[in-house]
């Protein structure tokens, strides 16, 4: 089915526009309800994130535990959002 197929939505005379994507609650979500665009959104987001836990990793002590907790906290927390969806 095209999108072009399916009529606009009108309320009280007034078309609602019609987008490719948009983010709902951090989620993108795309026309073609692909996830391609919200991975690669996410991806950016833990680059952005991954010097800071690099620095917090060499500012305390190097235990395996400590290395563990940065990193399920300022990487793993932002890769597994919204994953049940």
């Amino acid at each position: 089915m095209n999108v072009n197929d399916i009529p606009l939505l009108c309320i009280n005379g007034h078309s609602i526009e019609r987008v490719n994507e948009l983010k709902l609650l951090g989620d993108l979500i795309t026309a073609e309800l692909l996830w391609d665009n919200h991975v690669a959104y996410m991806l950016r987001k833990v680059d952005k994130r991954k010097y800071c836990s690099i620095y917090f990793v060499h500012a305390i002590a190097c235990l395996p535990s400590d290395i563990l907790c940065v990193y399920c906290s300022i990487i793993r927390s932002v890769l597994e959002y919204a994953c049940p969806v």
